[in-house]
Protein backbone atom coordinates (compact mmCIF):
# COMPACT_ATOMS: atom_id res chain seq x y z
CA UNK A 1 0.00 0.00 0.00
CA UNK A 2 2.84 2.37 0.79
CA UNK A 3 4.39 1.79 -2.63
CA UNK A 4 1.05 2.48 -4.31
CA UNK A 5 0.60 5.65 -2.30
CA UNK A 6 4.13 6.81 -3.08
CA UNK A 7 3.66 6.07 -6.78
CA UNK A 8 0.35 7.95 -6.94
CA UNK A 9 1.77 10.91 -5.05
CA UNK A 10 4.77 10.96 -7.37
CA UNK A 11 2.51 10.89 -10.41
CA UNK A 12 0.39 13.69 -8.97
CA UNK A 13 3.49 15.76 -8.25
CA UNK A 14 4.79 15.18 -11.78
CA UNK A 15 1.48 16.24 -13.30
CA UNK A 16 1.43 19.34 -11.13
CA UNK A 17 5.00 20.21 -12.08
CA UNK A 18 4.24 19.72 -15.78
CA UNK A 19 1.19 21.96 -15.53
CA UNK A 20 3.23 24.52 -13.59
CA UNK A 21 5.95 24.62 -16.23
CA UNK A 22 3.45 24.81 -19.10
CA UNK A 23 1.45 27.67 -17.58
CA UNK A 24 4.59 29.55 -16.60
CA UNK A 25 6.02 29.23 -20.12
CA UNK A 26 2.81 30.54 -21.66
CA UNK A 27 2.66 33.54 -19.37
CA UNK A 28 6.35 34.30 -19.84
CA UNK A 29 5.98 34.18 -23.61
CA UNK A 30 2.99 36.51 -23.49
CA UNK A 31 4.80 38.94 -21.18
CA UNK A 32 7.85 38.89 -23.47
CA UNK A 33 5.62 39.68 -26.47
CA UNK A 34 4.12 42.68 -24.67
CA UNK A 35 7.59 43.85 -23.62
CA UNK A 36 8.76 43.62 -27.26
CA UNK A 37 5.77 45.70 -28.36
CA UNK A 38 6.60 48.31 -25.73
CA UNK A 39 10.23 48.49 -26.86
CA UNK A 40 9.21 48.84 -30.52
CA UNK A 41 6.75 51.61 -29.65
CA UNK A 42 9.41 53.50 -27.68
CA UNK A 43 11.83 53.19 -30.58
CA UNK A 44 9.22 54.60 -32.94
CA UNK A 45 8.57 57.43 -30.50
CA UNK A 46 12.28 58.22 -30.50
CA UNK A 47 12.26 58.24 -34.31
CA UNK A 48 9.40 60.74 -34.31
CA UNK A 49 11.26 62.93 -31.80
CA UNK A 50 14.36 62.98 -34.02
CA UNK A 51 12.15 63.63 -37.02
CA UNK A 52 10.89 66.81 -35.38
CA UNK A 53 14.45 67.99 -35.06
CA UNK A 54 15.05 67.15 -38.71
CA UNK A 55 11.89 69.05 -39.69
CA UNK A 56 13.15 72.13 -37.86
CA UNK A 57 16.52 71.89 -39.62
CA UNK A 58 14.94 71.33 -43.04
CA UNK A 59 12.61 74.31 -42.76
CA UNK A 60 15.36 76.51 -41.36
CA UNK A 61 17.37 75.69 -44.49
CA UNK A 62 14.38 76.47 -46.70
CA UNK A 63 13.95 79.79 -44.91
CA UNK A 64 17.57 80.62 -45.52
CA UNK A 65 17.00 79.92 -49.20
CA UNK A 66 14.03 82.30 -49.22
CA UNK A 67 16.10 84.98 -47.49
CA UNK A 68 18.89 84.56 -50.01
CA UNK A 69 16.41 84.73 -52.90
CA UNK A 70 14.88 87.94 -51.52
CA UNK A 71 18.28 89.58 -51.26
CA UNK A 72 19.16 88.38 -54.75
CA UNK A 73 15.93 89.72 -56.27
CA UNK A 74 16.25 93.07 -54.56
CA UNK A 75 19.88 93.32 -55.57
CA UNK A 76 19.07 92.49 -59.19
CA UNK A 77 16.26 95.01 -59.23
CA UNK A 78 18.46 97.73 -57.79
CA UNK A 79 21.21 96.91 -60.29
CA UNK A 80 18.78 96.96 -63.19
CA UNK A 81 17.29 100.22 -62.01
CA UNK A 82 20.73 101.78 -61.64
CA UNK A 83 21.73 100.65 -65.11
CA UNK A 84 18.55 102.15 -66.51
CA UNK A 85 18.93 105.32 -64.52
CA UNK A 86 15.77 104.63 -62.58
CA UNK A 87 15.30 105.70 -58.99
CA UNK A 88 12.61 106.73 -56.58
CA UNK A 89 9.21 105.20 -56.35
CA UNK A 90 9.47 102.60 -59.08
CA UNK A 91 12.48 100.99 -57.46
CA UNK A 92 10.88 101.05 -54.02
CA UNK A 93 7.70 99.51 -55.39
CA UNK A 94 9.65 96.69 -56.99
CA UNK A 95 11.55 96.03 -53.80
CA UNK A 96 8.34 96.12 -51.76
CA UNK A 97 6.78 93.57 -54.08
CA UNK A 98 9.78 91.29 -53.65
CA UNK A 99 9.58 91.66 -49.88
CA UNK A 100 5.84 90.90 -49.88
CA UNK A 101 6.45 87.77 -51.90
CA UNK A 102 9.20 86.73 -49.53
CA UNK A 103 6.92 87.36 -46.53
CA UNK A 104 4.15 85.27 -48.06
CA UNK A 105 6.49 82.42 -48.87
CA UNK A 106 7.95 82.58 -45.38
CA UNK A 107 4.53 82.41 -43.74
CA UNK A 108 3.55 79.44 -45.89
CA UNK A 109 6.81 77.76 -45.03
CA UNK A 110 6.25 78.39 -41.33
CA UNK A 111 2.72 76.97 -41.51
CA UNK A 112 3.97 73.83 -43.22
CA UNK A 113 6.69 73.46 -40.62
CA UNK A 114 4.18 73.73 -37.79
CA UNK A 115 1.90 71.14 -39.38
CA UNK A 116 4.74 68.68 -39.95
CA UNK A 117 6.07 69.20 -36.43
CA UNK A 118 2.60 68.77 -34.94
CA UNK A 119 2.03 65.54 -36.85
CA UNK A 120 5.37 64.17 -35.72
CA UNK A 121 4.57 65.11 -32.13
CA UNK A 122 1.15 63.42 -32.30
CA UNK A 123 2.78 60.28 -33.67
CA UNK A 124 5.36 60.41 -30.90
CA UNK A 125 2.67 60.69 -28.21
CA UNK A 126 0.70 57.84 -29.75
CA UNK A 127 3.75 55.60 -29.73
CA UNK A 128 4.50 56.50 -26.12
CA UNK A 129 0.92 55.66 -25.16
CA UNK A 130 1.23 52.35 -26.96
CA UNK A 131 4.42 51.65 -25.01
CA UNK A 132 2.66 52.41 -21.72
CA UNK A 133 -0.23 50.14 -22.62
CA UNK A 134 2.14 47.34 -23.57
CA UNK A 135 4.11 47.83 -20.34
CA UNK A 136 0.88 47.63 -18.34
CA UNK A 137 -0.15 44.48 -20.21
CA UNK A 138 3.25 42.89 -19.55
CA UNK A 139 3.01 43.77 -15.85
CA UNK A 140 -0.50 42.35 -15.58
CA UNK A 141 0.61 39.18 -17.35
CA UNK A 142 3.50 38.76 -14.92
CA UNK A 143 1.11 39.22 -11.99
CA UNK A 144 -1.26 36.67 -13.50
CA UNK A 145 1.66 34.29 -13.92
CA UNK A 146 2.59 34.71 -10.28
CA UNK A 147 -0.98 34.02 -9.18
CA UNK A 148 -1.19 31.03 -11.53
CA UNK A 149 2.05 29.59 -10.12
CA UNK A 150 0.76 29.87 -6.58
CA UNK A 151 -2.57 28.34 -7.57
CA UNK A 152 -0.82 25.49 -9.37
CA UNK A 153 1.35 24.73 -6.36
CA UNK A 154 -1.65 24.81 -4.02
CA UNK A 155 -3.70 22.58 -6.30
CA UNK A 156 -0.82 20.11 -6.52
CA UNK A 157 -0.44 20.09 -2.76
CA UNK A 158 -4.18 19.56 -2.30
CA UNK A 159 -4.16 16.75 -4.86
CA UNK A 160 -1.21 15.04 -3.16
CA UNK A 161 -2.96 15.35 0.20
CA UNK A 162 -6.06 13.78 -1.32
CA UNK A 163 -3.99 10.93 -2.74
CA UNK A 164 -2.37 10.33 0.63
CA UNK A 165 -5.77 10.23 2.33
CA UNK A 166 -7.25 7.99 -0.35
CA UNK A 167 -4.46 5.45 -0.69
CA UNK A 168 -2.75 5.83 2.64
CA UNK A 169 -5.70 6.37 4.98
CA UNK A 170 -7.39 3.00 4.49
CA UNK A 171 -4.63 0.99 6.14
CA UNK A 172 -4.43 3.31 9.12
CA UNK A 173 -8.14 3.11 9.67
CA UNK A 174 -8.40 -0.67 9.57
CA UNK A 175 -5.21 -1.64 11.40
CA UNK A 176 -6.14 0.42 14.45
CA UNK A 177 -9.61 -1.09 14.93
CA UNK A 178 -10.44 -3.49 17.77
CA UNK A 179 -12.99 -5.45 15.76
CA UNK A 180 -13.47 -6.81 12.31
CA UNK A 181 -15.14 -4.21 10.02
CA UNK A 182 -18.18 -6.40 9.34
CA UNK A 183 -18.85 -6.75 13.05
CA UNK A 184 -18.66 -3.00 13.65
CA UNK A 185 -21.36 -2.22 11.10
CA UNK A 186 -23.59 -4.96 12.51
CA UNK A 187 -23.57 -7.10 9.37
CA UNK A 188 -24.08 -10.87 9.62
CA UNK A 189 -20.72 -12.46 10.18
CA UNK A 190 -19.42 -15.41 8.22
CA UNK A 191 -17.48 -18.28 9.71
CA UNK A 192 -14.32 -16.57 8.59
CA UNK A 193 -15.37 -13.46 10.46
CA UNK A 194 -16.08 -15.50 13.55
CA UNK A 195 -12.71 -17.20 13.42
CA UNK A 196 -11.10 -13.80 12.86
CA UNK A 197 -12.84 -12.41 15.93
CA UNK A 198 -11.98 -15.35 18.14
CA UNK A 199 -8.35 -15.59 17.13
CA UNK A 200 -7.58 -11.90 16.61
CA UNK A 201 -9.50 -10.16 19.37
CA UNK A 202 -10.82 -10.89 22.77
CA UNK A 203 -14.51 -10.13 23.42
CA UNK A 204 -14.84 -6.47 24.38
CA UNK A 205 -17.23 -4.96 26.82
CA UNK A 206 -18.94 -1.80 25.72
CA UNK A 207 -20.46 0.70 28.08
CA UNK A 208 -23.77 1.87 26.74
CA UNK A 209 -23.10 0.17 23.40
CA UNK A 210 -24.37 -3.15 22.13
CA UNK A 211 -21.51 -5.54 21.58
CA UNK A 212 -21.21 -6.93 18.05
CA UNK A 213 -19.90 -10.20 19.55
CA UNK A 214 -22.89 -11.16 21.65
CA UNK A 215 -22.70 -14.65 20.18
CA UNK A 216 -19.43 -15.25 22.05
CA UNK A 217 -21.11 -15.01 25.47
Amino acid sequence: MCSVTAAMMGLTALQGYTSYRSQNAQYQAQAAAYAAQADAARQNAGIQDRQREQIADQYAQKQQELDARRKLVIGQQNAAAGSAGLSGGSVLDANAAAIDQWRTDSMNLLGNQRNDTKNAYINQVNYLNQAKQADAAAYNTRQQAKAARISSLLNTAISMYGVSKTFGGTASKTTGQLHHPSALVGMPETMEDQVFAVTKYKPQKFIGTKSPYSWLR
